[in-house]
């Protein structure tokens, strides 16, 4: 007796508006492994797929630990257990006792739990190592920020709120809170439906997937934020250009402080969000 790693179907696109936004069809019910890849492909080249593949992240169900096998939607296989090497988590354990009892043609060692039990067990201590890593995660980018504030990169706004603006850096991967104070001058109306800031007097959009331009304004260790000041929306040839502006009296000091910092900077291949001045409704 061992575990499944199961993986439920997403009955629905819990994301279907959004993708609207980004002029991408989705069928509004039980969506198939098909569909989820046709849009990554399609996309993985566009300025804005971080914002996408966010979304279509968060549009599907969570992995489970379970003794009933279901299948594992996400990668589309009809039967998978789960193994790590090192063995590091306890369902790896399971698994090779199980195969060891097989291979052996023995009995597998009495529990004195059951398999729902452990199962649902493993699964909560995967979440909590995984909130764990983010947290991690989030204080490495916000220490490598300390060393930019008052500089500018280029960045995708990942998320819309009625408080402002989450962008993405694109070269880094970073996240922070444009607050909608410092969005523009102008009075911003939320668009819950269409996901956009709305400016009331000079008709200024700002909506997922845009291009913008920010300033690393300050960075608050304590609470894990980085705050951005949004300098320009811009479109996909201006990219790159100009993206940061460095005072020269403080570029040796600058060039110092990316030299001790270059063992820190953040992976490309993680996008965990850091929070903003106020927490995502």
């Amino acid at each position: 007796q061992s575990f499944w790693h199961i993986h439920e179907c997403a009955l629905t696109f819990r994301y279907q508006e959004y993708a609207k936004n980004f002029g991408l069809s989705f069928p509004e019910e039980s969506p198939t492994q098909a569909d989820y890849q046709r849009i990554i492909e399609a996309t993985k080249d566009r300025p804005d797929a971080i914002s996408i593949h966010s979304m279509l992240l968060r549009s599907m169900m969570q992995a489970n630990y379970a003794p009933d096998n279901i299948g594992h939607f996400g990668l589309a296989y009809d039967e998978y257990s789960h193994f790590t090497s090192p063995i590091r988590r306890y369902p790896d354990l399971m698994l090779h006792r199980a195969i060891k009892a097989k291979v052996t043609n023995s009995q597998q060692p009495v529990m004195d739990f059951s398999l729902e039990e452990a199962g649902m067990q493993t699964s909560d201590t995967e979440r909590r190592a995984e909130k764990a890593s983010r947290y991690v995660e989030s204080w490495l980018k916000c220490h490598y920020m300390k060393d930019h504030v008052g500089e500018e990169f280029d960045g995708v706004v990942t998320t819309v709120t009625s408080f402002g603006l989450f962008v993405t850096l694109t070269d880094l991967y970073i996240d922070g809170l444009v607050h909608i104070s410092n969005v523009g001058d102008d009075f911003f109306v939320y668009d819950e439906q269409q996901q956009q800031l709305i400016g009331k007097d000079r008709g200024t959009v700002f909506g997922l997937g845009d291009l913008v331009r920010v300033k690393v304004a300050g960075v608050n260790m304590d609470l894990l934020q980085i705050d951005f000041d949004l300098k320009a929306k811009l479109q996909a040839s201006q990219m790159n250009q100009t993206k940061r502006d460095q005072p020269k009296n403080n570029s040796a000091g600058k060039s110092s402080a990316n030299k001790t910092s270059a063992n820190k900077t953040p992976s490309k291949r993680s996008s965990s969000r850091v929070k903003g001045t106020s927490k995502k409704s």
